[in-house]
């Protein structure tokens, strides 16, 4: 019998040529995306949710937005996606204050945008540390 003509194998999951752990995994740029992938974009959430509705003190809300800045420099998450969450923090203030009028929501947003941004700036500032002397140690010669 020629091959055009074969009874095609039956697979093994049914219509789906993969099983249902490899179908259930979510694939970016060929690599299976991972947790270590996705952390960095919920821990400004995390931070902003423990900040507004869990500390009620300066020094809590402080501590809480400001421990973005050794997570993120330890584990190299890329600082920008903070400041991505400022700029929508400052969007979110002019619409609490343009369309509700609330100026104390607003004034709340602002702070914790400007927070945010403080993060990133610190964040960037070691990223660039730490590049220069990678740099540094490449160009130097051994011996």
């Amino acid at each position: 019998m020629s091959p055009r003509y074969r009874r095609p194998k039956a697979r093994k999951y049914g219509k789906y040529a993969l099983s249902p752990s490899e179908r259930a995994a979510v694939y970016y740029k060929g690599r299976p995306i991972k947790l270590r992938d996705i952390i960095p974009y919920f821990l400004p959430a995390i931070s902003l949710i423990l900040a507004h509705f869990v500390f009620t003190s300066d020094l809590g809300v402080f501590l809480t937005i400001v421990a973005l800045i050794p997570i993120y420099a330890i584990m190299r998450y890329d600082a920008r996606i903070i400041g991505g969450y400022a700029i929508g923090m400052l969007i979110v203030a002019a619409i609490i204050l343009g369309v509700y009028n609330n100026e104390d929501a607003a004034n709340l947003a602002a702070i914790y945008a400007y927070w945010l941004l403080v993060d990133t700036v610190v964040c960037e500032i070691i990223e660039y540390i730490r590049e220069g002397r990678s740099k540094s140690e490449e160009g130097r010669a051994p011996g």
